[in-house]
């Protein structure tokens, strides 16, 4: 019915266009007008129940095609929240996933139009990003510093110590042995080896420049918190995860020994 209806609407547009030309038009002409009208009419049909079946019908999560379809849109989903997208355009979506499974001989972009339009807006989307990061950053640090416990290091690195032990310290070179629990300044969690149980053991040249500078503070047995400054940390990179681009991180470290 549906179709019946969208297609005595374009016949009628048909028939008074037919009526404006002149009667030498041949027939052919009208008749292959007719045919690409109900091409684009077929078309608009197929998108329209394309779109009713993703949106208005009850999924069977039982088959294994649509489950699959549905963990990968959920992916897609977290994939750009996590980068800052917060308006989507469903439709435009769901029309690049089909131009792409069906080879389409039109597609709106090429694939290489579209890679280059996402590194650009992705690339200025975390720039903006960064730079609020760094501006909040610089403005948590500064509040955090006015604290009487808090100690301030040339290098803007900021300490806390929660324990004093009584070992050796730890030089540039030296290999140690922590316990830590890092969180972003909202409490976030990103990394705990007290949560998986399992202290872990590097060389002090192959950490973050927070890390490094900090542990050299410590005696063995002691406990400080820190609080980096992103230029001590990742900086503008971001190593995925919670941890965005100028992020300030904060750690619990206990030193528990040198070496391993």
């Amino acid at each position: 019915m549906k179709r019946l209806g969208m297609l005595a609407l374009a016949l009628s547009f048909s028939a008074i266009s037919v009526a404006q030309k002149p009667t030498s038009v041949k027939q052919e002409e009208i008749i292959q007008g007719q045919k690409e009208l109900n091409a684009k009419l077929d078309e608009m049909i197929s998108l329209q129940n394309e779109v009713q079946s993703l949106y208005g019908s009850s999924m069977d999560m039982n088959n294994e095609v649509t489950k699959l379809s549905y963990a990968y849109g959920q992916s897609i989903g977290e994939n750009m929240k996590s980068q800052g997208i917060n308006n989507i355009d469903f439709f435009g979506l769901n029309k690049g996933l089909l131009d792409a499974f069906t080879n389409a001989q039109n597609p709106k972009m090429t694939p290489e139009q579209s890679q280059q339009f996402l590194n650009e807006y992705i690339g200025q989307l975390m720039a903006v990003k960064a730079e609020q990061a760094k501006e909040a950053g610089r403005k948590w640090l500064a509040t955090n510093a006015q604290r009487s416990e808090i100690k301030v290091t040339e290098s803007g690195l900021q300490y806390e110590v929660l324990k004093e032990g009584a070992g050796s310290k730890p030089v540039a070179n030296s290999e140690v042995t922590v316990h830590y629990h890092g969180t972003l300044t909202s409490g976030e969690v990103f990394d705990s080896s007290v949560d998986r149980g399992q202290p872990a053991t590097f060389g002090l040249g192959q950490v973050i420049k927070g890390w490094t500078e900090g542990l050299q503070l410590m005696n063995v047995g002691s406990k400080y918190k820190f609080y980096i400054p992103s230029e001590l940390g990742y900086g503008e990179r971001s190593p995925g995860g919670a941890i965005g681009p100028n992020e300030v991180l904060v750690f619990e470290v206990e030193l528990l020994k040198l070496g391993k």
